[in-house]
């Protein structure tokens, strides 16, 4: 911000003496240490840069991998000395004036910033890391795995040998009530069990074939023990033709 309203500042300066104003050595001066300070600002971010890394989330397990270690890492410390040679040629313009001490490093950082930054890293990973991955991140699972168990202290986990019985009585319940607080009220793991057992149990008539053998059979055995023995009256059918009218009443008649 510094550096962009002291440029304006001189840039309407050689606006109003219409390009004829010179610049004085105070004035070049003046910008050359407000771009080596800002350039000393870069220089510092990127060395903050490189221990960011141990925080990426971008590799296969969080933290460096084998991309940030030997690519990222490395392009960092180039930017910083190529952010250094831009503060040296920029200090030295006040005095010799010629632009190409300052302009040839800044040309420099910039082409270090886009190669180093994002083309070498995609490359390295697409082409190196990718096809032998496991390989090449190994050793930063292994410390992953390390920090971690570190972080949560299982290190100082101590481990002993447990012999239990897998069966389970009356007696265990009762001395152990807790174990039952955990048992969900409608868990369909035992339900399932149970609905399995009954339907082997209960057999039900699954084929529409046996459901028609089952329905005559039943009809049969109705057909046949009907009317009931203690009934002396026989049912006739009222909506019979006129043709039988007289045979049903004999009937009838007989019976009674």
């Amino acid at each position: 911000m510094a550096m962009l309203t002291t440029a304006a500042a001189y840039g309407v300066r050689l606006m109003l003496h219409r390009g004829g104003a010179r610049s004085t050595l105070a004035v070049r001066i003046h910008l050359a240490v407000t771009i080596a300070i800002v350039m000393a600002l870069f220089v510092w971010s990127y060395w903050l840069a490189r221990f960011e890394l141990a925080l990426s989330p971008d590799g296969f397990v969080f933290g460096a991998t084998f991309t940030d270690d030997n690519i990222r890492s490395p392009v960092q410390i180039v930017k910083m000395i190529a952010a250094v040679a831009v503060i040296l040629g920029v200090l030295s313009w006040p005095f010799h004036e010629r632009l190409r001490f300052a302009v040839t490093p800044i040309v420099m950082l910039i082409l270090v910033s886009i190669v180093g930054g994002a083309i070498l890293p995609a490359a390295i990973q697409r082409f190196t890391v990718e096809p032998n991955e496991l390989e090449r991140e190994t050793p930063y699972i292994e410390r992953n795995i390390a920090a971690t168990r570190a972080a949560f202290a299982l290190n100082e986990i101590e481990e002993r040998e447990f012999t239990a019985d897998d069966v389970v009585d009356a007696d265990d319940l009762m001395q152990n009530p807790e174990a039952l607080l955990n048992v969900r009220l409608w868990d369909h793991r035992p339900l399932n069990t149970r609905s399995t057992r009954f339907r082997r149990s209960v057999r039900f008539t699954s084929t529409p074939t046996s459901m028609l053998i089952a329905t005559t059979s039943a009809a049969k055995s109705i057909r046949s023990s009907w009317p009931p023995a203690n009934s002396r009256r026989p049912i006739c059918n009222r909506r019979s033709r006129a043709g039988s009218t007289d045979a049903c009443s004999s009937r009838m008649a007989s019976a009674s």
